[in-house]
């Protein structure tokens, strides 16, 4: 490697005029060395001066080449006329040089101050790759160094960009913008409401209620059991509003530590609390104009509620450890597998947040509830991997599924991986599924409750509860509840009358 230098000649050069010391650039040569230098300057009386430089280092028995660039200009002090210039000796130089791998160095001390600058510019902006040195003069050169380099790697020094660099990364947020909006329409496409699976008039019907407010700002309250899909239903609602373009932020309220909830959703200052070691944003701010997904809200501590409803009335936030406000337009979609009329009962929810955020309440019926969905839904989750035979399929019809479609997706996945692709069987599934098995007909047996009971009495409990889920989820239609249960229209409604059902 070769290392090159490139310098103005100044007043200094080759000798102080006013001791006949050592000049900046024979002061430098005399610390470091260049197999090549190249001196720029811009007037005969200049390139005399190089002249005399030149002889000088013979003298010295300096190893070195040396190169005359001259700028013609008039005024060494016009920054339009020396960029061109100088940018354009420079590019040559590197052209040049450009067969041989060569460190380049600027010597900063002559020239003029616009020199300087166009210097910094070009080794800054990449335009010219080069490390900058500066001459010290002997009051400065406390530690013995003649000179030092000249580095901008501190905080916030403003990042001087190349035309060339420029256009590199404008191609790549060009690129960026162009994937970042592949992605939204795949989001769109990916949790839009042709992604909630059933057919069910149970499931079709909240549907409906959620496209017709879905291009709204109305809040959403979505009520549903674990694993019901209520956050699908929630992305489904935003990616088909006209806040798709921005952000969707799911908070799950259940999960927050309650001394950090507030901080987490609001932001805080820095010093605020022990750890909060810089600002940060909280989930609303960084939700601003997009949709805030509050998961199982109904586990928030009152005092939190207390600090929500306030954002919800008046558009606006105070981060913790802060005296300011800070408005936002937020849309709020909010979750709970819990019963809220309950709950503000026994005051554990406040009621005008309830009224708040329940500008539509949607309630997500349970798989138990939609069982016709059951075996659209495992093909679709299955996607032709693995084929359930048909006592499997009958399984997966019977079993009451707890944890509802959630449940029945991890069993399904874990099913195929246990078939290898093949036939996904009753047994595959029960072996998964025994511990909830526990009273499933045909499946393991009932565990009998403690002490003596009365079997007759028990089986006709269980028998009248499933005539009248029967006829509630096919509302009150006896010939197809009848159908469910496998019974005849006959004996169905002679159960009618020895458990005084009307209908």
């Amino acid at each position: 490697m070769k290392n090159i230098l490139l310098s103005f000649v100044g007043n200094h050069d080759p000798f102080d005029p006013v001791d006949n010391s050592d000049g900046p650039i024979l002061n430098l040569l005399s610390h470091k060395s260049f197999e090549k230098i190249y001196l720029f300057y811009n007037s005969d009386i200049y390139l005399r001066q190089a002249s005399e430089l030149n002889v000088e280092l013979k003298k010295r028995d300096v190893d070195t080449y040396l190169s005359y660039v001259p700028i013609e200009i008039t005024d060494p002090t016009d920054y339009s006329l020396l960029f061109p210039l100088i940018n354009d000796a420079c590019q040559k130089i590197l052209t040049e040089n450009s067969h041989q791998n060569s460190y380049y160095f600027i010597a900063m001390a002559s020239g003029t101050p616009q020199m300087h600058t166009i210097w910094v510019l070009l080794q800054q902006s990449q335009l010219f790759p080069a490390k900058l040195l500066q001459a010290l003069e002997p009051k400065f050169r406390k530690t013995g160094l003649a000179y030092r380099e000249i580095t901008f790697e501190i905080d916030n020094f403003p990042k001087i960009i190349s035309p060339d660099e420029i256009k590199r990364l404008l191609n790549i947020s060009e690129l960026k913008r162009e994937r970042l909006e592949a992605e939204r329409k795949s989001l769109t496409r990916d949790f839009g409401f042709s992604e909630i699976i059933g057919e069910s008039e149970l499931l079709r019907r909240e549907i409906e209620k959620a496209v017709s407010i879905a291009d709204s700002d109305v809040p959403v309250l979505i009520c549903g059991e674990t694993g019901t899909g209520k956050e699908l239903f929630a992305r489904a609602i935003h990616f088909n509003s006209q806040r798709k373009e921005h952000p969707f932020i799911c908070v799950n309220c259940a999960a927050l530590p309650e001394h950090l909830i507030e901080s987490e959703l609001f932001g805080h200052k820095k010093g605020a609390f022990t750890g909060a070691i810089q600002d940060k944003k909280g989930k609303f701010q960084l939700a601003d104009e997009g949709t805030i997904f509050l998961d199982e809200i109904g586990d928030m501590p009152l005092s939190t509620q207390a600090k929500i409803l306030r954002a919800l009335q008046e558009k606006e936030i105070s981060p913790v450890g802060s005296e300011k406000t800070i408005k936002l337009d937020v849309r709020v979609i909010s979750a709970t597998n819990m019963n809220l009329e309950h709950a503000r009962q026994e005051k554990r929810f406040r009621d005008d947040l309830y009224y708040r955020i329940k500008g539509l309440a949607l309630e997500i019926p349970p798989l138990r509830k939609r069982k016709q969905d059951i075996i659209i839904l495992a093909n679709h989750i299955l996607q032709n991997k693995a084929r359930l035979t048909s006592d499997a399929q009958k399984f997966l019809y019977n079993y009451s599924w707890p944890g509802n479609v959630r449940e029945l997706k991890q069993s399904l996945h874990t099913a195929n991986a246990l078939s290898q692709g093949n036939e996904i069987t009753k047994e595959i599934l029960m072996d998964l599924l025994q511990e909830q098995l526990v009273g499933y007909p045909g499946g393991i047996k009932f565990e009998l409750p403690a002490g003596e009971f009365d079997l007759k009495e028990t089986l006709e409990h269980i028998e009248k509860d499933m005539i009248l889920n029967a006829l509630k989820e096919e509302r009150n239609n006896q010939t197809r509840a009848a159908k469910r249960l496998g019974m005849t229209r006959q004996n169905f409604n002679k159960k009618l009358l020895k458990y005084n059902i009307a209908t």
